[in-house]
């Protein structure tokens, strides 16, 4: 018993710790897309950073707008969290990014190398290590450190910049790459699928009964769907695909549609990272092996600080102004689909996903004609 209980603790004592990945953006509907922000990077690496690849550390043997993501670990590991990631755009093509990539791939190049990602698939479903990344991925980030505080000095961000309030986040890791730091990941691209919810009249649509009907013609879900104009609110929190919701402009009423939409995206059970962790022999996980990522998200919610950022340079757009917008979640599991992201780290730290894909759709007349 006493030989049980010192390899328990010593097999507990290597349990990877949680590396929690959470990424929000806005896709535009009916508007121009914005252009990417002067800090933006939209041209190749000059070179291949000096860093070694994270996936070839050793394993353990025991348009969309603004998509942004952030990285938490507990504290309990001395030194920074060795980082990876890549980003698809599903037969699109990447417009911008930040900080800059060490691969930069063309949609040609992405199409050339379909069969080479095939086999890359395969051999991670078959439990395999593969021998590089995704080959399809158009932009990739291959050493990246995560650390608590910036070791670098950074540089004073102008007035107005919305660096600023990306960095918001408190407890989110500063991403190291070379001589320079940043709290989160940009990136954008065009995705080439298309709208889910169609627009058109109820059948019992007349002048002052205004009867209209959301119709999911796409094969995913769509969640927390909002019509909002002026204090009209009209919510559905599921349309599955083929279905369909109908709503009268101007009968539903909510006047704070902001904490409707807060409410939907917060993470209620943990609004906020925690830095401890305690190892849980029922959730120990061995065996990490940096070759293989994380590619499936578990879900969406968001902690506080990232959905404050994200209503902070969005919530006007989203929520307020005139006229009429629709604003809809996508499914993780299509962002999976269509923006596939892939996030490894050392055996030490074991990648969790969670995806937040907002649609903004404007432009529209719910008095008149869809």
């Amino acid at each position: 018993m006493i030989l049980l209980l010192s390899g328990l603790a010593l097999a507990e004592s290597w349990c990877a710790y949680p590396l929690e990945a959470h990424e929000w953006g806005v896709r535009l509907r009916g508007s121009a897309a914005d252009p990417a922000p002067p800090w933006a990077q939209q041209r190749p690496p000059l070179q291949r950073a000096p860093a070694d690849p994270v996936r070839d550390l050793p394993a353990d043997n025991g348009l969309r707008e603004l998509p942004v993501l952030y990285l938490y670990a507990p504290d309990g590991r001395s030194g920074d969290v060795p980082i990876a990631v890549e980003v698809g755009f599903g037969g699109g093509e990447a417009t911008a990014w930040y900080p800059q990539v060490d691969v930069l791939r063309s949609p040609a190049e992405v199409l050339r190398r379909g069969a080479e990602h095939q086999r890359w698939v395969a051999t991670l479903a078959a439990g395999g290590r593969p021998d590089t990344g995704d080959p399809t991925a158009q932009l990739a980030w291959e050493s990246l450190r995560g650390g608590a505080s910036p070791a670098v000095d950074l540089p004073r961000l102008a007035a107005g910049d919305v660096r600023t309030t990306l960095r918001s986040p408190a407890q989110a890791l500063w991403l190291h790459q070379g001589d320079s730091a940043e709290r989160f990941l940009f990136y954008e691209g065009v995705t080439p699928e298309p709208d889910a919810l169609t627009l058109e009249r109820g059948p019992t649509w007349a002048p002052g009964y205004l009867h209209w009907i959301l119709r999911n013609t796409s094969p995913w879900p769509v969640y927390d769907v909002m019509v909002v104009e002026g204090d009209a609110v009209f919510f559905a929190p599921l349309i599955p695909p083929g279905a369909i919701a109908g709503f009268v402009h101007g009968a539903t009423v909510d006047r704070d549609p902001v904490s409707l939409l807060r409410g939907r995206l917060v993470d209620q059970e943990q609004p906020a990272p925690s830095p401890a962790w305690r190892m849980d022999r029922d959730e120990c996980v061995m065996m990490r092996d940096p070759a293989v990522p994380t590619r499936q998200s578990e879900g969406h919610r968001l902690y506080q600080d990232e959905v404050d950022a994200l209503l902070a340079l969005w919530g006007d757009r989203l929520l307020g102004g005139p006229g009429a917008r629709i604003i809809y979640r996508e499914s993780p599991a299509l962002l999976d689909a269509v923006m596939p992201l892939a996030i490894y780290s050392d055996m030490a730290h074991d990648p969790h996903l969670r995806r937040t894909g907002l649609v903004l759709w404007t432009g529209l007349d719910l008095r008149g004609g869809p």
